[in-house]
């Protein structure tokens, strides 16, 4: 997924700018620090991270402690970026790239929409013709849908007090840009889903990095519940907070999930402080 020569699930659009998607929660706390590390090494100053949903603000503070983080949270579900959001991840990068040594990235969960589209507004606060910057992010990251692009052409239009004749224009050409360059959304998040995946099932050097629950508490837990993603990252997250196998941690979870489908109750996890992971 990284178009720039590097570990991590980034892509670089300018020679300053780079967009692209967080750091690998799945792969566990090893991973996550050799990724933010070759986000350092590609000289890399500052985050801007754009998810509603997490955040990794904790973890680069206390592994890359230099780099400047900004958490500009938001949902990827459709709806229309408000103005303050841009303004206030614009703000962040321009500031920082008033320093000539500086270098920003803007990233999301899978670096398909949210980051990308950051970066669009963030290249037409610089001056940037839309078509071109569009062009340079779909160019540099060939998975970057880009879906609230229009909504940052919109807030750059109101912020510059475009004219009703350059806003036709720009609207139209934008149009016409994306209809000639289509992506199938639905599947570049499936293939995206299933390369994470397939990296989790394996550390690179014979490792697993999965589920392995015992082969009768598998057949219990498909008999009566599946467990989804947001339920695993929160667990792999306690993996990492606690500093324990990923697979022993894994394993209470089960234990727990299955009591809490018996007795209707939500899982905590008292041996780290009562965290509820499903419902309250």
């Amino acid at each position: 997924m990284s178009t720039s020569g590097t570990i991590a699930n980034i892509s670089r659009v300018t020679d300053r700018l780079f967009t692209g998607g967080d750091l690998p929660l799945h792969l566990g706390s090893d991973a996550m620090r050799l990724h933010l590390a070759d986000i350092q090494g590609a000289g890399i100053t500052h985050i801007l991270d754009n998810r509603g949903e997490w955040n990794d603000e904790r973890f680069v503070a206390t592994h890359a402690p230099d780099l400047h983080y900004l958490h500009n949270g938001q949902d990827d579900a459709g709806q229309r970026m408000p103005d303050s959001w841009f303004d206030r991840g614009v703000l962040f990068a321009l500031a920082a790239l008033e320093d000539r040594d500086s270098k920003v990235l803007t990233h999301c969960h899978m670096g398909i929409n949210r980051g990308p589209s950051m970066a669009y507004a963030i290249m037409l606060a610089q001056g940037w013709p839309p078509v071109a910057a569009l062009d340079t992010i779909r160019g540099s990251r060939p998975i970057a849908a880009i879906g609230y692009a229009t909504d940052a052409l919109d807030w750059w239009h109101r912020l510059s007090r475009a004219t009703d004749s350059e806003v036709a224009r720009d609207l139209r050409l934008v149009g016409e840009w994306f209809a000639e360059h289509p992506l199938d959304v639905v599947r570049t998040i499936r293939d995206v889903r299933a390369a994470e995946n397939s990296a989790a099932r394996s550390d690179g050097a014979g490792n697993s990095t999965a589920w392995r629950a015992p082969a009768s508490c598998d057949q219990r837990m498909r008999a009566t519940v599946d467990i989804d993603e947001q339920l695993l990252d929160a667990v792999r997250l306690l993996a990492i907070e606690t500093d324990r196998r990923l697979d022993d941690v894994l394993d209470d979870a089960l234990r727990l999930l299955l009591a809490s489908v018996a007795t209707s109750r939500p899982i905590t996890f008292p041996t780290y402080g009562a965290r509820t992971l499903l419902g309250d």
